[in-house]
C-alpha cells in the first residue's frame, strides 16, 4: 500500500465523521447541525462564521524534477425530494505537477459537478478550483514553501446554511505526496527551519505529516 493509500484510510474517518454523527432520523434532537468540520460553502452564502476557501502553506525539501501529487476529497450532498433528507457521495479531485512547474507559476485545477436528479432526489451544481504554487527559500537546503488553496466557486445566493449545503464542499481536506522528497514537520521543524515555519499562512487547515515525511494531510 502506498503512502497516499495509507493516509486515505485515516482520512476516511475525517470525511465521514460529521455525516455519521447526524441524527439517525429526521425527528432526533441530537447532533442537529451536520458536518461540523471542513465545510467550504458557496460564496453566495453570506455568513461570517463560514468560509468558502481554505489556504495552506507547508515546507517541502525536493529537487526541481520531483513530482507532487495532490488529492482533494470532499462530500457532495444528494437531497431527497420528499423529506429534504441528505445523503452524501465522496468526491475526489486529483492533480500532479513537478516542483519546477510549481516554482514557475500557479497550477490551477478547476472542477465542476453538474446538477442532476430524478423523482426521488436531486443534486446542485458544485464548482471549485484548486491552486498550487511554490517558492524557493534562501538557505543551504533545497526547501520550498508550497502553497495550496481550495475555493468553492459555486454560483447562487443562499439565505440559510441548509440551502447552501448542497452546493458546499463538505468535510473538505487535501492529501499531498512528493516523490522523491520530504515535507518538514510544522510542529517540530529543524531549528534552521523554524523562522520559515513561522511565516507560513494556514487558514482553515493545518498540514500534518501522515505516517511518513513524503505525505501530508491537510
Amino acid at each position: 500500500m502506498s503512502g497516499m493509500d495509507q493516509v486515505r484510510t485515516v482520512a476516511d474517518a475525517l470525511l465521514y465523521e460529521g455525516y455519521l454523527l447526524y441524527p439517525y432520523r429526521a425527528s432526533a434532537q441530537k447532533n442537529r447541525s451536520r458536518f461540523q468540520f471542513g465545510v467550504l460553502v458557496p460564496p453566495g452564502y453570506l455568513d461570517e462564521s463560514e468560509r468558502s476557501a481554505l489556504r495552506t502553506e507547508s515546507l517541502l525539501e525536493a529537487r526541481d524534477d520531483a513530482r507532487v501529487d495532490l488529492l482533494l476529497r470532499f462530500l457532495r450532498l444528494r437531497r431527497q425530494n420528499t423529506d429534504g433528507w441528505d445523503e452524501a457521495e465522496d468526491i475526489e479531485i486529483t492533480g500532479t505537477a513537478t516542483v519546477a512547474e510549481l516554482l514557475a507559476g500557479e497550477v490551477s485545477i478547476p472542477f465542476g459537478l453538474p446538477a442532476a436528479g430524478d423523482a426521488e432526489w436531486h443534486t446542485a451544481d458544485v464548482t471549485g478550483v484548486v491552486r498550487a504554487s511554490a517558492q524557493r527559500l534562501d538557505g543551504p537546503y533545497r526547501v520550498a514553501r508550497l502553497r495550496v488553496t481550495v475555493e468553492n466557486t459555486s454560483s447562487g445566493e443562499f439565505a440559510t446554511r441548509e440551502q447552501a449545503l448542497p452546493s458546499a464542499l463538505v468535510s473538505a481536506h487535501v492529501l499531498l505526496a512528493v516523490t522523491p522528497g520530504a515535507f518538514l514537520s510544522m510542529v517540530e521543524p529543524p531549528e534552521w527551519a523554524s523562522p520559515y515555519v513561522a511565516e507560513c499562512v494556514n487558514d482553515g487547515v493545518w498540514p500534518v505529516l501522515a505516517g511518513t515525511d513524503d505525505t501530508v494531510l491537510l
